[in-house]
């Protein structure tokens, strides 16, 4: 039982951390950052779509190695990869179009 509890509650975090807060935050973002609608939504897509890449690939990656191993797995990157974001710098004519690469759109 105690396992079907730490279970839930990584799923539950997992969801919380990387669906539910990054729409929530994503207004205070574009603001904050200046990033213009086509930014924004640029990158929601880009998040939306790694969302749905997980969810794809997870029945096949328990099938393999369990869902313990997954799960921890999925957590340790989640956490490396929100991690490594606030390391960004957030100003300078450059940064945005260093780490998002499709800005270029919006000068064109």
């Amino acid at each position: 039982m105690a396992l079907a509890w730490a279970l839930s509650l990584g799923v539950a975090v997992s969801l919380g951390i990387t669906r539910i807060a990054y729409g929530l935050l994503l207004p205070p973002m574009q603001t904050d950052l200046g990033w213009s609608y086509l930014l924004a939504g640029a990158t929601n897509t880009a998040n939306a779509v790694g969302d749905l890449a997980g969810a794809l690939s997870v029945p096949a990656l328990k099938r393999r190695w369990g869902a313990a191993v997954v799960l921890q797995a999925g957590m340790a990157l989640a956490r490396l990869l929100k991690k490594n974001r606030a390391n960004i710098p957030r100003r300078g004519p450059n940064a945005i179009e260093r780490e998002y690469p499709w800005t270029a759109l919006e000068n064109t």
